[in-house]
């Protein structure tokens, strides 16, 4: 999920100019939520959900955007 939200997080600073693509990895069937989302739930093939905490940004500017911080996994 890393490379998927990096190039999440490169499309929201960079917007068009973005050349990071990552799809979904192939275990994953879909994400509901984004890396501005406060909550992301990820589904896996095998039914099971993953939460991970989005919706931090940086404290410094990145082309004239605060840019979102790396999801991190919600361990409870």
């Amino acid at each position: 999920m890393r490379a998927y939200f990096k190039a999440k997080i490169d499309r929201h600073v960079n917007g068009m100019m973005s050349t990071a693509f990552a799809p979904l990895p192939p275990n994953v069937i879909r994400v509901v939520g984004d890396v501005t989302s406060s909550t992301i739930v990820v589904t896996m093939r095998d039914g099971a959900e993953w939460k991970w905490t989005g919706g931090q940004y940086a404290a410094r500017k990145v082309n004239g955007c605060y840019a979102p911080l790396m999801p991190k996994v919600v361990t409870s």
